[in-house]
């Protein structure tokens, strides 16, 4: 990445000295407890990162962006429907009771 940036930029080296010392660290700010392991806020860190894609993978695929509602009791009926909609929809998906390739036919003709 820091390569293509240098190159959008035409300026200096492609990796210049700071860049290849400061791409050796990972460096997190955190107002956690000083007992705290860097281990551990690595691994929260990691997880929370998990809940960002799962929150804007929903948003992609359940529009979340838009209310289309003004009251705000109509706004919690939607909001909640769509959550209730996403989460049918993962348990399908990971528990493999979706298949596309399975067809009415086949159902029918009780052939797998």
């Amino acid at each position: 990445r820091i390569v293509k940036k240098n190159r959008k930029k035409q300026k200096g080296p492609w990796v210049s000295k700071p860049q290849q010392e400061y791409n050796q660290y990972i460096i997190v700010a955190t107002s956690l407890a000083e007992r705290i392991s860097a281990s551990r806020v690595l691994e929260i860190y990691r997880m929370r990162w998990q809940i960002e894609l799962a929150f804007k993978r929903l948003k992609t695929l359940f529009q979340y962006g838009q209310v289309p509602v003004k009251r705000e009791e109509s706004c919690y009926a939607w909001f909640y429907g769509k959550l209730l909609l996403a989460a049918l929809c993962e348990t399908l998906v990971n528990e493999g009771r979706f298949s596309p390739s399975t067809g009415r036919k086949e159902e029918e003709s009780g052939s797998p």
